[in-house]
């Protein structure tokens, strides 16, 4: 919850900062900054579709994915081209 909070202050200032800017240079008005800042954090925050912070998932769910790496064959060793190259040529 600290990493969302974090994100959507971040997102506050950012928009913040970058619609003062541009009051400053184009003549806006200055009061959407803030607006447009909150509006974009509190949906950064809010997250309705769960597109930016996915639940996570539960533990019986990881100890299956844990379980199921042991069922995987085991690689093969690399072999070293370079020096069979090396060794054809002299």
């Amino acid at each position: 919850m600290a990493r969302r909070t974090i994100t959507a202050l971040l997102w506050l200032l950012a928009v913040w900062t970058f619609w003062n800017g541009l009051s400053v240079y184009a003549g806006l008005p200055w009061l959407v900054g803030p607006l447009a800042g909150f509006a974009l954090a509190g949906l950064i925050w809010w997250d309705p579709r769960e597109i930016l912070w996915r639940p996570r998932p539960d533990r019986a769910a990881v100890r299956r994915r844990l379980a199921d790496l042991e069922r995987l064959p085991a690689p093969e060793p690399a072999r070293d081209v370079r020096r069979e190259a090396e060794s054809a040529r002299g």
